[in-house]
């Protein structure tokens, strides 16, 4: 996956110079440049660094958890009322949805009045609890729902199913292990600029619900 990151990197800057580019907007992570060894965390990071390199003006926008990530434990919601990450229950998550992403990257790439080379933080309406998420889908479907924290050695030999490399199984593992860390990028303090409108009911409405 660093490979994969440095390509993209690659591409990115050579795309900018070819084509004068004026203002690029990167899809970074919350917490990238903090530290080494945080999964693909750590690969935003040196692609914010990279392009902030360019003479260019560059926003790189740096989300929280994406709401969607509820879309692949459908099925388990579905048929056993039970879903499930590598985090404590009490671990408070600044869920986003990707369509709000996608809506502040359009704003900036519309807008002309920017200029230089900023980080914006986006962290949805509020940081939940998995726990307390399991209480509102437990409201919004009218069914027992329960969170059940897997464990790494689960979340290994679920990875190892998808038949990938043992360093791509160690960048996830270090990705999860960092996106869990009490004190890790997911405490980064919330100002009024980072949040976005899309709450966890109005998600699950919208791309939860029709699933179950």
């Amino acid at each position: 996956m660093e490979e994969w990151y440095q390509q993209v990197t690659n591409a990115g800057i050579a795309a900018v110079n070819e084509n004068k580019i004026k203002r690029v907007v990167l899809i970074s992570s919350l917490g990238a440049s903090t530290a080494p060894n945080l999964g693909t965390v750590s690969y935003c990071g040196a692609l914010e660094v990279a392009f902030d390199n360019l003479s260019t003006n560059v926003l790189a926008l740096r989300p929280g958890y994406f709401m969607e990530n509820f879309v692949q434990q459908a099925q388990s919601i579905r048929e056993n009322g039970k879903f499930s990450f590598p985090f404590d229950g009490n671990h408070d998550i600044p869920f986003i949805s990707t369509d709000d992403i996608g809506d502040a990257a359009a704003r900036y790439l519309l807008d002309e009045t920017w200029a230089g080379h900023w980080k914006l933080n986006l962290m949805g309406p509020e940081n939940i609890t998995l726990k307390d998420v399991a209480k509102r889908l437990t409201a919004l479907t009218n069914k027992p729902i329960e969170y059940v924290q897997q464990s790494f050695d689960k979340l290994k030999a679920q990875l190892k199913t998808l038949e990938i490399t043992d360093k791509v199984l160690q960048e996830l593992v270090d990705l999860h292990d960092a996106l869990g860390d009490p004190d890790g990028a997911y405490a980064t303090p919330r100002t009024p600029e980072v949040c976005t409108p899309t709450s966890l009911e109005k998600f699950a409405e919208q791309k939860l619900l029709p699933l179950l």
